[in-house]
């Protein structure tokens, strides 16, 4: 929280600033604009909003809801739809799920790359009875009813290809109530 002295910046190769992207990736999927259909930050930023300003902010009360995405975000969402008092929580996620351990690939002083169980998921172990997380799993579509609100979402497993690529598995494709 000072500003650097340029003698000190003179030892590095380069400084480097990292934010965090304030455009989402769309899920590329018919129908993204039906009501109940978030961005995460988006969804997170109106909960606080309303809580804020004294309103109501159970986005989530009584509604199933799918989480697409993990880290940081995912999981602050998964744990605000649980407190919110959500029917179910799932979350989904496209790779496959990381080792519980560290692999000969990943050794130490390394960051890491192990399955990690954040506040969120522990919160809907407690709650709902297990973990939220379906991993190699998306959005094939939304299904909006006739109001134009979400209603379902068809899903469908994923496979890595032999050239590293994830591709859908043909017939693997799995419809889920979801309200948000």
């Amino acid at each position: 929280n000072r500003e650097a002295d340029p003698e000190e910046l003179k030892e590095f190769d380069a400084v480097v600033l990292c934010g965090g992207s304030r455009k989402p990736r769309s899920l590329n999927v018919e129908h993204m604009d039906a009501e109940g259909v978030y961005f995460a930050v988006d969804f997170l930023t109106k909960t606080t909003r309303l809580l804020l300003a004294g309103a109501d902010n159970r986005l989530a009360a009584g509604k199933h809801v799918l989480v697409v995405g993990g880290g940081d975000t995912g999981n602050d969402c998964v744990g605000t739809v649980l407190r919110q008092g959500c029917a179910s929580v799932v979350q989904l996620e496209m790779m496959p799920a990381p080792p519980e351990s560290r692999t000969a690939g990943n050794p130490w002083p390394e960051w890491p790359r192990t399955l990690r169980t954040d506040y969120g998921q522990m919160e809907a172990e407690a709650v709902q009875g297990s973990d939220p997380r379906t991993y190699e799993t998306t959005v094939k579509r939304i299904i909006p009813g006739e109001d134009g609100r979400i209603t379902a979402v068809e899903t469908v497993r994923l496979r890595r290809t032999p050239e590293g690529r994830m591709e859908p598995v043909e017939g693997s494709e799995q419809t889920l109530p979801c309200d948000l």
